[in-house]
């Protein structure tokens, strides 16, 4: 079942005049008067495909995003366990859940350029002439599998569940960061120059200064080896595969001990495979 929520374009105005940043980042108090846009509820198999319903639903998948980007940092030893940050309440969350033990096994962030003109890639990259171009823009972040769930299964339901919630939307344009696990100056070159035939400079967009990579010139291993290929993230597989673009050069983002590429899809250009797959099997 998909369904439009009426007025989602009013909820949204209310929701640009939350105040960012107000000091409650790993808190559910930020959530407390969250609202779904979009709703989306479909069944495969034994798992669910929704868009969160509610503040509680919604913690589950604060909790699979804190077990998969933090837990494993000892800087963020927070309590209460849960990532939250002042996106999550402008935004639509995608969650898959099997049916078998109610667990959230993936979910990821919807922000629609129709109910706010703030996204997560402007933390990192000037964005400013790409958000200019017209047509409607899908951002999608915080993509997350469970570790019992990385077998390409609930990858694929999540994505199923975006292609629903595209096309009702019909943006022009879905974009966002992809993070590679790497903070070693080396690696990082190796996987810049590995993606370079996927590399667009067409909307001139750069790191921010604070999030500049220093550097960046080519180091004397350039091998598209197993290395490198092993620590590309399979969000990040799927966008190339699709026709997705990443553009200019990483953000490095030393909160998350991480590399982000600003990644670009033009929904005109997608490859044929993907969207035969997602955009014309229903």
């Amino acid at each position: 079942m998909i369904q439009k929520i009426n007025k989602y374009s009013r909820a949204g105005i209310h929701l640009l005049n939350y105040p960012l940043n107000i000091g409650f980042k790993s808190s559910p108090l930020m959530l407390r008067h969250y609202r779904k846009k979009i709703s989306i509820d479909r069944k495969v198999g034994n798992f669910i495909i929704k868009t969160v319903d509610h503040r509680y639903e919604l913690m589950k998948a604060m909790r699979l995003r804190y077990k998969s980007f933090l837990q494993n940092d000892t800087k963020f030893n927070i309590f209460p366990k849960y990532e939250i940050d002042e996106y999550d309440i402008l935004a639509d969350h995608l969650i898959v859940i099997d049916e078998k033990n109610s667990k959230v096994c993936a979910t990821c962030r919807l922000l629609y350029s129709e109910w706010t003109n703030i996204f997560y890639s402007e933390k990192e990259f000037d964005i400013s002439r790409f958000k200019n171009t017209p047509g409607e823009k899908l951002e999608i972040g915080r993509a997350c599998v469970h570790s019992k769930y990385r077998n390409g299964r609930a990858i694929n339901l999540l994505w199923h569940g975006i292609s629903e919630y595209i096309r009702l939307l019909k943006p022009q344009y879905l974009f966002g960061c992809s993070s590679i696990k790497t903070m070693e100056p080396d690696m990082i070159r190796k996987v810049t120059h590995y993606l370079k035939d996927h590399t667009s400079y067409s909307y001139d967009i750069k790191p921010l200064d604070n999030y500049n990579v220093r550097n960046m010139h080519p180091g004397s291993t350039m091998n598209k080896d197993s290395e490198i290929e092993n620590i590309i993230p399979p969000l990040l597989r799927v966008y190339l595969q699709c026709g997705a673009e990443v553009h200019g050069n990483p953000a490095l983002d030393v909160e998350f001990s991480c590399i982000d590429f600003l990644t670009i899809l033009n929904f005109e250009e997608m490859r044929g495979p993907f969207k035969k797959r997602y955009f014309e099997s229903h």
